[in-house]
């Protein structure tokens, strides 16, 4: 969880492919996954790395 974190922070792949590289079942299973651990989506958490709303 914390490798697909970090991947998502750094920004060099997409949702989808961090979900393949890290072998979840599939994108809503990574999606849940960083939701419930963290309490925000992949992409919220990446909106807020970048300062964006």
């Amino acid at each position: 969880m914390q490798r697909a974190r970090a991947d998502l922070a750094a920004g060099r792949a997409t949702v989808s492919e961090v979900a393949a590289r890290w072998q979840f079942s599939d994108i809503s299973h990574l999606i849940r996954a960083v939701k419930s651990r963290y309490g925000q989506t992949p992409t919220q958490f990446v909106r807020w790395l970048s300062g964006s709303s």
